[in-house]
């Protein structure tokens, strides 16, 4: 048996939105930097891993016995987070930005200014993400 959990499936949303088409491009060019990242010489990164795993395990002869969505949504309640979920919106926007800084179809100006807004909605408890993500439950077949 094998659970995988918690398998990112293309799309990160962050609302509300700044700019639609700026900030459809830097999740466009987050996504495409997560499919052709390369660590150590080989290919590690898959912004669709969730529907590609439940395809492979299909394709293997793997009996899968459940999927289901596993999303991340963290949003504010009165104007505040749960806990210690402004650090990690903090940290989600840190890392778009170390991502894709210096990216050369990105205005570094207009790209500090996108990622300083993110900042500020967290601050202020207005900030919501969402985060697509598939949990897979199966049996793989002895060989």
């Amino acid at each position: 048996m094998v659970y995988l959990t918690l398998n990112y499936d293309a799309e990160t949303i962050l609302l509300p939105i700044v700019d639609r088409r700026f900030d459809e491009e830097i999740i466009r060019l987050y996504h495409e930097s997560m499919d052709t990242r390369i660590i150590r010489g080989k290919k590690a990164g898959d912004s669709r891993t969730g529907r590609h795993l439940l395809l492979h395990l299909n394709n293997s002869g793997a009996d899968i016995l459940a999927a289901g969505s596993s999303d991340w949504i963290v949003f504010p309640r009165s104007k505040s987070y749960q806990e210690h979920e402004s650090y990690f919106l903090h940290f989600i926007i840190h890392t778009i930005f170390e991502e894709l800084k210096g990216h050369d179809s990105l205005d570094p100006r207009r790209f500090d200014s996108w990622v300083a807004q993110r900042h500020s909605q967290i601050e202020k408890g207005e900030l919501i993400f969402i985060a697509k993500q598939m949990d897979l439950l199966a049996r793989i077949p002895e060989t």
